[in-house]
């Protein structure tokens, strides 16, 4: 989060306050990766077992993946813990977190990107909600930052 933080006000020049109050906001509650990992592995393990893919069971999947992502810790390897949950609520097989577990830590890194990007995204929303003029940095041939 302090990198991420300190990029959003030094390159995209977001106001202090403003990053300050969404950057660590969005990442205490909300966990975009997690949610789009869990829901599309909930998806594969329906698939895998054959269970027919309904309307229904689609939308618990969903509201399920978007529940337990509030409560999923920000620490690598939680979405493949609150996996089980997911799948239980689903009515899907729990057994199908022995199988994603062996590629988790891979999956787990893009999580990572898109729960950091969503963070700071909403920052840049938030500023323009407010707003705050944002213009871009660039970087001169002579390394030097201009406006």
């Amino acid at each position: 989060m302090p990198i991420a933080l300190k990029d959003a006000i030094e390159n995209y020049n977001l106001p202090q306050p403003i990053a300050s109050f969404a950057i660590p906001l969005g990442t205490a509650l909300k966990r975009d990766g997690s949610a789009t990992m869990q829901g599309f592995s909930a998806i594969f393990i329906a698939q895998l077992f054959q269970v027919p893919l309904t309307g229904n069971l689609l939308l618990s999947v969903f509201m399920s993946t978007l529940l337990v992502s509030f409560s999923t810790a920000g620490v690598p390897g939680a979405g493949i813990v609150m996996m089980a949950t997911v799948l239980a609520a689903a009515g899907l097989p729990v057994e199908g977190v022995a199988i994603l577990a062996g590629v988790n830590r891979l999956a787990d890194g893009f999580c990572t990107v898109l729960n950091v990007m969503g963070d700071v995204l909403h920052a840049v929303l938030l500023a323009k909600l407010e707003s705050s003029v944002i213009e871009p940095v660039v970087v001169l041939e002579d390394n030097s930052v201009g406006v």
